[in-house]
């Protein structure tokens, strides 16, 4: 039940919640997108990235005197 003369504002919030859905609908279907791009197709190349990674071998001369 609205009051006299807020039908108007009414509708303009609702256009508002319109456009703030369909920017969320996009902003998510981005991030499934780019959830799918790098856990399934580029899954294996950035595994085995991180597998060569986690370990650095650094060679460390002995002291000789």
């Amino acid at each position: 039940m609205a009051f006299l003369g807020q039908e108007e504002q009414i509708r303009e919030y609702q256009d508002r919640f319109k456009f703030l859905y369909a920017v969320l609908f996009i902003a998510m279907i981005f991030l499934l997108a780019r959830l799918v791009h790098l856990q399934i197709l580029q899954g294996d190349k950035l595994r085995h990235i991180s597998e060569e990674n986690h370990i650095k071998r650094v060679k460390i001369a002995s002291p000789r005197e």
